[in-house]
């Protein structure tokens, strides 16, 4: 059976919930970091835990791009991490031989690549990593070497970690995830990544397809088609722009 992912915010999490038990979906949680609402984030997410048990979780991204926006600084947001893993942990019933719930963050390569967050991925059993080829207008961003410049940031996103473990006494060996990529059906040119439906589906194909057996991969977006530029993969009427068929 295959499984699907989808990231989701607290606060979709009680209409969401029975809906993936029911269609075998997998959720990666998101709980905001921010001090106003970490703490009814992280109730929330008890209370579904102790309503729905575990399986229908994949993991919990505490925060998403708060370290490359500036929201948050490192400190902070592992005592944060570390904290939803402890309460996730004594959970009556959590048994990790049975399902290990992956506690992480998701941000830019950016952020991940900044000598001081080193104590993130530390703290971190996966560090999510978003990568967009579109964006990167100083490299050779032409859809021709878009998955060249994806595989380059997966590649240099594992090396930042073993980097960031040496003289750690954590034990933990955080997991690279793809947690946001793709490539916009319209909008401007951004150096020479040029998007249309074509290219989308292009870069869905070098991408995604590979991606999907090799890691956990989250695809932007499924419907986003008033943004400009947007990432959408069904339009309006909800029709596929284009085939998701590997």
């Amino acid at each position: 059976m295959k499984i699907s992912h989808s990231l989701l915010p607290l606060i979709a999490l009680a209409n969401a919930v029975p809906e993936a038990i029911a269609t075998g979906t997998h959720i990666l949680v998101g709980i905001d970091d921010s001090d106003s609402d970490f703490e009814d984030e992280k109730g929330a997410l008890l209370d579904a835990i102790e309503q729905y048990g575990f399986n229908w979780m994949v993991g919990i991204s505490i925060g998403s791009e708060s370290l490359y926006r500036g929201n948050i600084g490192p400190n902070s947001l592992t005592k944060k991490i570390n904290d939803v893993r402890a309460m996730v942990q004594g959970i009556d019933g959590y048994d990790a031989s049975k399902k290990f719930i992956e506690v992480g963050h998701v941000d830019t390569t950016n952020a991940w690549f900044d000598d001081a967050n080193k104590a993130v991925i530390r703290a971190c059993d996966f560090i999510g990593v978003d990568v967009y080829p579109y964006f990167q207008d100083e490299d050779d961003n032409h859809i021709d070497n878009a998955r060249v410049l994806f595989d380059d940031a997966i590649t240099q996103a594992k090396s930042t970690v073993t980097n960031a473990l040496e003289g750690s006494s954590s034990g933990r060996m955080p997991s690279v995830w793809v947690t946001e990529t793709g490539w916009p059906v319209n909008g401007g040119t951004n150096g020479d990544a040029v998007p249309s439906v074509s290219n989308a589906a292009s870069y869905f194909q070098q991408v995604a397809c590979p991606s999907f057996n090799k890691m956990n991969t989250f695809w932007f977006t499924y419907q986003d088609w008033f943004a400009l530029p947007s990432f959408a993969v069904v339009d309006a009427d909800g029709q596929e722009y284009f085939s998701q068929k590997c």
